[in-house]
């Protein structure tokens, strides 16, 4: 913390965030499980549709790229060539994440503002239950991402261990935005 014409100036909003969630852990969780119910309760494949919807998107784009385009050039890398598939795989996991906690998260406090005025409710539990729905649907995503990677040949390594930090670091960036 740095005082600022004595004023306390908190860099990330971090602290005062995280006082606000003390004691409630269990509450934003049971919030958590409830937004994603709300949220997939009108699919007629209901909480199922999170993993579908994106996995047919990946598939609409492996099939524009491989079969559409007939590029079967890959991704070349210095270590090696990579298939479109992967490539896109990789890097679209993350980013159906990062899109659904801008536009979740923007969305969050108007589609839960009874939470806002009805209630005493800290304003950032709002966006932290929200973004915790998504990252229970990005673990899915990734567990099935990985499933793939390691039927295409992809094998297990010490560096697969980073998707644990980078996934905790991806949550602590959209709670704090």
């Amino acid at each position: 913390m740095i005082k600022i014409e004595g004023k306390k100036f908190d860099w990330f909003g971090l602290t005062q965030i995280l006082k606000e969630h003390k004691g409630k852990l269990r509450q934003i969780r049971m919030l958590s499980v409830n937004e994603l119910k709300k949220k997939y309760k009108g699919a007629a494949l209901g909480p199922l549709w999170a993993l579908i919807k994106p996995t047919f998107t990946l598939f609409i784009l492996w099939f524009a790229f491989e079969i559409g385009l007939k590029r079967n050039g890959g991704v070349h890398f210095i270590n090696g060539k990579y298939t479109q598939f992967v490539f896109m795989l990789t890097g679209y996991v993350p980013w159906f994440y990062i899109s659904e906690c801008i536009v979740g998260g923007s969305r969050s406090i108007r589609s839960n503002k009874q939470f806002v005025t009805k209630l005493s409710f800290p304003v950032s539990n709002i966006m932290t239950f929200t973004s915790l729905s998504g990252l229970y649907i990005h673990i899915l995503l990734c567990a099935i991402m990985y499933v793939v990677l390691l039927c295409l040949g992809f094998g297990p390594s010490i560096y697969n261990l980073q998707f644990i930090y980078y996934a905790l670091m991806m949550y602590f960036f959209f709670l704090v935005l």
